[in-house]
C-alpha cells in the first residue's frame, strides 16, 4: 500500500509490506519499475521468491482474503439471566460457525490454487505456492450486501481483494 501526495509528486511513508522485501528501499514504488509493474487497485497480490530446504526456489503469491462473519449479539442492559445465557449460547454457536467458515474458505482456496497435492506450477514449469491470509470481519448481516460491487468496495476499504459471503 502506497501513499501518494499529488501536490508534491512523491510517495511518502514506508510501505506496510516493506519487511517482506529487505532488498528494496521501503520508499520505492513498483520495485523501481513502474512501466511493467502496474497495479492500479492493489489487487495483484504480493509476489516473492522463497528458498526451499533442498535449495530450489519457488514463487509465492500472497493474498489477503476477508470472510464476512456474524458479529456477536450484544447483551442488553437489564437482561434476565435466562436471556443472557441464551445470547451467550447463540454467540458461542456463531463463533464456532465463523471459525468453520473461515477454515472452509482457506481450504477451498488452497485446494483450488495449490492443487490437492499442494504442488502448483506456472506456465514456465516453475514451482508456485499461493498463500492466502484468510481472516474474518464481523458484521451484523454477513449476507447483507445488495450487490457484489458493494462487497468489493468494503473489501478494498479493508485492504483485501475479495470478500466472501459465502463464496461468489
Amino acid at each position: 500500500m502506497r501513499y501518494y501526495d499529488a501536490q508534491i509528486g512523491i510517495f511518502y511513508g514506508v510501505d506496510s509490506l516493506a519487511e517482506k522485501f529487505p532488498h528494496l528501499s521501503p520508499y520505492n514504488y513498483a520495485s523501481n519499475n513502474p512501466v511493467t509493474n502496474i497495479d492500479l487497485w492493489g489487487l495483484q497480490g504480493l509476489h516473492y521468491m522463497e528458498v526451499l530446504n533442498n535449495g530450489t526456489k519457488r514463487h509465492v503469491i500472497e493474498k489477503n482474503v476477508i470472510v464476512l462473519t456474524q458479529a456477536p449479539k450484544a447483551i442488553p442492559s437489564g437482561a434476565s439471566p435466562k436471556k443472557i445465557a441464551r445470547i451467550n449460547r447463540q454467540n458461542s454457536r456463531n463463533a464456532a460457525n465463523n471459525a468453520a467458515k473461515i477454515e472452509a474458505v482457506r481450504e477451498e482456496l488452497n485446494t483450488y490454487f495449490n492443487g490437492s497435492d499442494g504442488q502448483a506450477e506456472n506456465l514456465a514449469g516453475e514451482p508456485v505456492r499461493f498463500k492466502f491470509n484468510v481472516s474474518g470481519m464481523e458484521v451484523e448481516n454477513p449476507s447483507g450486501f445488495s450487490t457484489p460491487r458493494e462487497a468489493r468496495e468494503v473489501a478494498l476499504e479493508n485492504g483485501s481483494w475479495r470478500l466472501t459471503y459465502p463464496l461468489w
